[in-house]
């Protein structure tokens, strides 16, 4: 613009000057400097005609609000067109119309929260009285702030309130001069007790009017002043012995009640005449109807009585006449069905006693059957219920105790028949049990009580018969059992004799069968395992009898070889000789003598070297573990088997050594701390006086004594030890 200026003043008048060019420019800028404040001007006067228009004063939104606003804009936009000037304007009168609306919805939710709190309801002061009250305000005041719009409404709530606070004053001074006019005390009807009426009152229908509060007080006077009244009718009615049935305080009360509607100045002692005079006329009537519902309740009692068979002794007449009286003093208008009723339920109470007494005695005699082990069979619940029964009808006043022990007795009595079944089955199977010849070891007498009294159990209406048959057949199971074992041990015996290469003439079966029956009958009680011995014994026996030349040929021979090499009896005795030719020929029962004779001589007797020496002799035993590729013999050194023993001249052993393998030369290691390896000294007569035992050798290689294995003892002439050291 600025350009296209200059360029037609330069060609309008080429001769400008720069200063005319200038101005020329300028004034294109000063044209719209002055359309821009044009515009504002007219943008106010808009924005101030929509003020007026929307009860907007200038306290609220002022001529410079509306300016300010209005350069904002152009500043920011300086093409703003007037109408956009116009609206920004306009937008602030807007914001404090709302703003204005903002504060009367605020105000107005405030004012109902303040009403609530007081109390006061919406039909004592609207939501459109507040709304209203809170216009009107803003209305005088258009600035007026928020506390000043609730203020109104408050003040609105506030008059109501106080305005229910002088109501309620008058009332409560009305009423107090209506109480005194009554001659009620404050004791009986407080200014608080009115207060509280009246407050109740207006509380229940705030817009009540101080009639409706004055009446409500009165009111609470008036019923003191009858309920006064129906005390004083209430004592004089109990003095009269009659019953609230008879005249019941809602009659009372309302006979008061319409006297003092009617009469309302009447004094308190006229109230009380009304209803005293009520009570005077059921007195009149009443002593002789009474007598006779007594009378006519009794006869009925009686017959009711007699009917149910109860006796005079279980409920009397006097029970009775009692029951009939004490029903009536305590509820004078009882009908004749009532009194009569009353009795009846004395008799009834009775009866029920009597059942409850035997349903009682039932269930205990029922326990005490279980407890004894009875069951219904042997006595029955029926049996039970009938002695009950029967006691109690021989002897109505028959206690709990009387009852239970009579069906006690009941229980008791099949107990003892138990008892006996169980004593004479017991003493037949013992009978029995002799004649088949079978010991108590076998079958004890508690095996017998245990096996009848436990059919007894399980069948406990079991006969004698029953009971002694199962005890028979336990004798006679031990008697099968008997019979099993011997052919049982029979069959063993004969197979170990054939396995013994002992011929059925050598051991017969008949020698087998008295030899297991011997043995059965002198210990009833052999297992299977011991009868079978005694036939394997027999045939052991008869080989060993067969085999007795053989081995007496063999024993000599052993025994003279022991004696051709010096060994002492003591080390391979006669009896060890002979068990291990028994256990060779077991092992191979046809053995020729000379291979069994080679063999043990072996075993038993070649492991021993005997040297007479001057002191005595030296023996050695070695104990092998085989035989080396030379065949010659391994010696197991560090073996119970491997020893040295030194004897004097009386056959005295007075050393021994045990080893525990051989040195580098291969010389004998002694193993010193053993207990095979010791040192002994005896006395002329051959008693041991010393004994030495060893821990190990000291540097020197002399054996070091272990004291407390050793010992020392002295003789005296006798023989006898007179000191030992240990």
């Amino acid at each position: 613009f600025l350009k296209d200026a200059i360029k037609a003043k330069q060609i309008k008048t080429p001769t400008s000057t720069l200063e005319e060019l200038t101005q020329e420019a300028k004034q294109l800028v000063d044209d719209r400097l002055t359309e821009r404040k044009n515009l504002r001007d007219q943008a106010l006067t808009d924005a101030q005609t929509y003020r007026t228009q929307q009860n907007i004063t200038t306290e609220e939104v002022s001529d410079q609000n509306l300016r300010d606003a209005i350069q904002n804009q152009q500043t920011q936009t300086p093409t703003s067109t007037l109408d956009v000037l116009t609206r920004v304007a306009k937008t602030l009168v807007n914001k404090r119309i709302t703003e204005r609306a903002n504060l009367r919805e605020q105000a107005f939710s405030n004012s109902q929260t303040y009403r609530g709190q007081q109390s006061i309801t919406n039909e004592e002061v609207s939501e459109q009285d507040l709304s209203d009250t809170i216009q009107a305000k803003q209305t005088e005041t258009p600035a007026s702030t928020l506390d000043m719009l609730i203020e109104a409404a408050k003040q609105l709530v506030d008059k109501r309130k106080t305005e229910r606070t002088n109501l309620k004053d008058e009332a409560l001074t009305d009423a107090q001069t209506y109480r005194q006019e009554q001659n009620i005390k404050t004791e009986e009807v407080s200014d608080e007790q009115l207060k509280t009426a009246i407050e109740t009152k207006q509380t229940e229908n705030p817009t009540s009017n101080l009639d409706g509060l004055k009446q409500v007080a009165k009111t609470l006077v008036d019923d003191k002043k009858v309920e006064k009244a129906l005390t004083l009718a209430q004592t004089y009615r109990q003095q009269q012995n009659i019953t609230t049935e008879e005249i019941s305080d809602e009659q009372l009360t309302n006979i008061i009640r319409t006297k003092q509607n009617n009469e309302p100045a009447s004094t308190m002692e006229e109230l009380t005449q009304v209803a005293k005079t009520l009570v005077d006329n059921i007195v009149d009537n009443r002593t002789t109807e009474r007598t006779t519902l007594r009378e006519t309740a009794l006869s009925k009692s009686k017959t009711y009585r007699q009917e149910q068979n109860i006796n005079t002794e279980e409920v009397s007449d006097e029970q009775l006449i009692n029951t009939i009286q004490n029903q009536q003093n305590n509820e004078p208008t009882s009908t004749l069905e009532d009194l009569t009723q009353v009795a009846k339920t004395l008799v009834d109470n009775r009866t029920t006693e009597r059942t409850t007494l035997r349903e009682t005695a039932l269930s205990k005699s029922k326990k005490y059957r279980q407890e004894q082990n009875i069951n219904t069979e042997e006595v029955s619940d029926e049996q039970l219920i009938n002695t009950i029964q029967n006691q109690q009808n021989n002897e109505p006043n028959s206690t709990l105790e009387d009852l239970t022990q009579v069906a006690k007795t009941l229980v008791d009595n099949r107990t003892t028949e138990r008892t006996n079944l169980r004593d004479q089955a017991f003493s037949n199977s013992q009978t029995y049990r002799q004649e088949q010849h079978i010991t108590t070891e076998e079958l004890s007498d508690q095996t017998l009580r245990e096996t009848i009294q436990t059919q007894q159990n399980n069948e406990p209406t079991s006969t004698l018969e029953v009971l002694t048959q199962v005890a028979k057949t336990l004798v006679d199971n031990r008697k099968k059992e008997r019979n099993t074992l011997r052919e049982k041990a029979l069959t063993g015996a004969k197979e170990y004799r054939t396995q013994q290469n002992i011929t059925e003439q050598d051991a017969s079966n008949d020698q087998l069968i008295n030899a297991i029956q011997t043995q059965q009958n002198n210990k009833p009680h052999s297992s299977l395992h011991e009868l079978t011995l005694v036939g394997q014994k027999l045939v052991k026996d008869k080989k060993t009898e067969k085999q007795e030349p053989l081995i007496q040929r063999v024993l000599t021979n052993l025994k003279d070889y022991r004696k051709q090499k010096g060994i002492p009896v003591k080390e391979v005795t006669d009896e060890k000789l002979k068990e291990e030719i028994l256990k060779e020929l077991k092992k191979q029962p046809n053995s020729q003598p000379n291979e069994l004779e080679n063999k043990l001589k072996t075993k038993l007797l070649d492991c021993f070297t005997v040297e007479t020496t001057e002191n005595g002799i030296h023996m050695q035993k070695r104990g092998y573990t085989g035989v080396d590729n030379d065949g010659k013999p391994i010696v197991k050194w560090n073996s119970y088997d491997t020893w040295d023993a030194q004897y004097d001249k009386n056959g005295k052993q007075t050393q021994k050594r045990s080893y525990t393998g051989i040195d580098e030369q291969g010389k004998p290691i002694v193993k010193w701390n053993s207990y095979d390896t010791w040192d002994a000294q005896y006395d002329v007569n051959g008693k041991p006086t010393q004994q030495r035992r060893y821990t190990g050798v000291d540097a020197q290689g002399n054996p070091v004594a272990n004291w407390t294995s050793s010992w020392d003892k002295v003789y005296d002439d006798n023989g006898n030890p007179t000191q030992s050291r240990y």
